[in-house]
């Protein structure tokens, strides 16, 4: 004979079980006998909506706005810009072109705005690429690039994008590219 481990009750050697008191004598089988199947089960959803909330809470969620220029005419910029990040991204519709001739600015800062012969909406999602023509415009007047002028060894365009990431302050995104017309 064996004392139980609870009610120190008279029980035989080797019992899983006291009679006097139903409690189990090995530790492993106390403890499942005191959990209830349900209260863990209704504990699941809980603990799920817990786990995704502390996460959302701790990833930083930012936008990435890459743009590249496809095409430079004197009549249009054709760019494509592509939301690399997880949150959405403004691609303003104006941006501002600066001619540079060997290096060294060459006039001031002209307009471009973007056209309207196909809808491309401002807000560029996450994991969304769009295309959009820029046209220069001044005083609601269109206007055409200089070319590419003789006795220039370089000619470019560079351009200024206003970018806002909904996770950090407007910032100017720039991009170059070679005047048109190089003979």
């Amino acid at each position: 004979m064996q004392e139980c481990v609870i009610c120190k009750a008279e029980i035989k050697t080797g019992a899983r079980k006291c009679t006097s008191c139903n409690s189990f004598q090995g530790p492993l089988r106390r403890f499942l006998s005191g959990i209830d199947i349900k209260s863990l089960v209704a504990l699941v959803p809980i603990i799920t909506l817990a786990f995704v909330f502390i996460k959302d809470q701790v990833v930083t969620h930012q936008s990435d706005l890459q743009i590249s220029i496809l095409e430079c005419t004197q009549d249009k910029v054709k760019i494509v810009a592509s939301n690399l990040g997880d949150r959405a991204a403004l691609l303003k519709p104006k941006a501002k072109l600066l001619v540079l001739l060997d290096g060294k600015k060459s006039g001031g800062l002209k307009s471009l705005v973007r056209s309207s012969d196909k809808e491309v909406p401002p807000l560029v999602s996450p994991d969304q690429t769009v295309v959009a023509s820029y046209n220069p415009i001044l005083n609601k007047r269109t206007y055409t690039l200089p070319k590419y002028p003789q006795g220039v060894s370089n000619c470019q365009y560079k351009i200024i994008f206003d970018v806002i990431a909904f996770d950090h302050k407007p910032s100017p995104v720039e991009k170059t590219c070679v005047c048109p017309g190089k003979s």
